[in-house]
């Protein structure tokens, strides 16, 4: 499985020059799926809900998936685990967020589905 940044990011970046711009981007996974997410600074994803989360380790161009799994259903509610707690403590770490998932049940199956991809032995990496 693998992160691209969307072209939109792009584009946004060229005209901001320095300035922070929000980024979006997809995860690609094997079966060919993709999922927009948007990408968080972890203090800016604390209070985040009703959505499929992902802590991501930054290392260069390289995106590791650490943890996933649905937000729950009241802002905070996925820091109540100790690993997201933990990960979310680490340097180069971003919280991507897939937030068009509109059910219960689409949030599970999503969050399910980057969690076989994180079994497989395929390398995770970012796109060109």
């Amino acid at each position: 499985m693998y992160y691209s940044t969307s072209k939109t990011t792009e584009r946004l970046r060229f005209l901001a020059g320095a300035k922070h711009v929000p980024e979006h981007g997809y995860w690609t996974l094997p079966d060919g799926s993709h999922y927009v997410v948007s990408v968080l600074r972890p203090d800016d994803a604390i209070d985040l809900c009703d959505s499929v989360a992902l802590v991501v380790v930054v290392d260069g161009d390289v995106r590791t998936p650490i943890w996933v799994g649905e937000t729950g259903p009241f802002p905070g509610a996925f820091t109540f685990y100790e690993t997201v707690r933990v990960a979310l403590r680490q340097p180069n770490v971003e919280v991507h967020v897939h937030a068009v998932a509109p059910s219960a049940t689409e949030r599970r199956e999503v969050a399910e589905a980057f969690d076989r991809a994180m079994d497989e032995p395929a390398a995770i990496r970012l796109a060109a």
